[in-house]
Parts: structure tokens; sequence; C-alpha cells
């Protein structure tokens, strides 16, 4: 099966020091070519950050500004996690067969290519990091910690019915998809959740319960990425500032690194 990574760099945001994102976007970029068979599609808005790339047949860069000129970077003044779709939507009009959703911060020290397709196998259409049924949206709504999550989703109006209400709330710093056409389906649907968004002034930050209503809309079959498959030890992810906490697959820490060029040399990249 023919696979890619598809990743969203946004910088400038005032979330981190300078140019963070873009230092750790390039060392996915560099880690994925070196251990990995996949291509890597990277949406951004500092396309300028990555021109080392522009011979690498296995590596596109695509500039927000220009391909996606109407998306918004933030709402209510935060992050817009609507905007998480467009690369996967590229790498889905495109001929994979896979697409592995990876947070700009993440990246890899090694692979296991038949563990990996072996999880493909299955007869599922999206892996998560975790899934777990009984934490659905509609339990939550229930909860005052979740009072905001519940105000967000008033705001959907019709975009609302009762079955989109049994959808968990899975991590989406790690998404593997199938490129079929529910994955199709799941991305128009998130698509009027974001133009809602838009339209409503409705902040996705920092539960962002549209891409998994949307998968339930598609009768996507989901499923957790099982600890038993190899190829989750070699994905680990950058978490917070210098020094580095590197997570695991299921984003518990593992290990610290000074900084991302001290994390650069570790990996030979």
């Amino acid at each position: 099966m023919k696979s890619v990574i598809a990743s969203l760099c946004i910088d400038g945001l005032k979330y981190g020091h300078e140019n963070m994102y873009q230092q750790r976007a390039n060392i996915l970029i560099d880690s994925a070519i070196k251990f990995t068979p996949f291509d890597v599609l990277m949406v951004t808005n500092v396309p300028e950050a990555f021109k080392k790339h522009e011979n690498n047949k296995r590596v596109i860069i695509k500039d927000l500004k220009t391909t996606f000129p109407s998306e918004p970077l933030k709402i209510c003044n935060q992050f817009n996690f609507g905007i998480k779709r467009l690369p996967i939507k590229l790498c889905s009009e495109m001929d994979y067969d896979v697409i592995n959703f990876n947070d700009c911060d993440c990246f890899y020290n090694g692979w296991d290519q038949e563990s990996f397709a072996s999880m493909l196998s299955e007869k599922f259409d999206v892996w998560y990091l975790q899934y777990h049924p009984e934490h659905c949206i509609k339990n939550k709504m229930n909860n005052n910690l979740y009072t905001a999550m519940k105000q967000k989703i008033e705001k959907m109006g019709d975009l609302i019915y009762d079955k989109l209400l049994l959808a968990t709330l899975p991590a989406e710093t790690r998404i593997v998809f199938k490129n079929n056409d529910k994955l199709k389906v799941m991305l128009d649907y998130w698509e009027k959740f974001s133009k809602k968004c838009v339209e409503t002034n409705c902040g996705t930050f920092q539960e962002n319960v549209f891409f998994t209503m949307s998968a339930v809309h598609a009768g996507m079959i989901q499923h957790n990425v099982n600890p038993k498959f190899k190829f989750a030890k070699f994905c680990r992810l950058i978490h917070g500032h210098p020094p580095l906490n590197i997570l695991d697959y299921h984003n518990q820490v593992c290990g610290q690194e000074d900084n991302e060029n001290t994390l650069r040399q570790n990996l030979g990249i």
C-alpha cells in the first residue's frame, strides 16, 4: 500500500519559542525520509522554511495562503483546529492508499513496516491513539468540566444529530486513515463543521470534537493503535520547551533531549 504522512505546520502564532514549529516540522520530514518508506505532505504558512526539500520527490510542500486562502488560522484568537483536515484532504485526492496524519512535532527514530502492514490488513477505516467508546461525547456533555465543549456543539445547529453524540474523544496527534470513500464523506462533513465554526465564531480549541463526529457520520469503523504493533515504538512526539520531553506513541514521557539540535544529532539527520 502506498502511504503518506500528512502534516500541518503553522508558525508565528506565539505558542512557543521563535520558529519552534518549523524546526520540529523539519525534524518530522527528515526523520520520516530517513526511517520510513512514506512520502510527506506538509501544509504550512511558512513555505520558505522548507526550501531544502524542494528537490526531494518524496516531499510535497503546500503553501496554506495560496492553496487555501479563505481558511483562517485562528478562531476566537485561538488556533483553528479545523485546518488540520487540509493536508488530509490534499492527500485523499492523490494516489495514496493510506494517510498517516501526524502533528508537525512528531518524529520517527526507526520503523517496522511489517507490523504497520499487519495493522492495515484489519477491517478498520481509521486508527486513533486511543479509542474508548465509553468516553463518548454524550457522556462528557453531562460533566461540568466539558461545558465549553457542550457550548461548541450547540452552536453547530442542524449539523448535529443523536448518533454523532456517541462519537468518542480520541487524541488527534496521530491518526491513520485508509483512503477510501468513507474518508471523503468524513472530510466533507468536517469541512461543514469548520465553516460553521467560522460563521458562528466558535473556537475549536482545545477539544476538537468535530473530526471524530465526522468519522461517525461517514460510518467509519474506528479502532486504536494497539501497542503490540512494533512500528508504534518508533513514533515519537516532542513536547514542551527545552529541555524537551519526548513522548511515545500513546503520549507517555519516554525520554528527554536538551533541544531540537541535540535531537537531530541523536537521530543522525
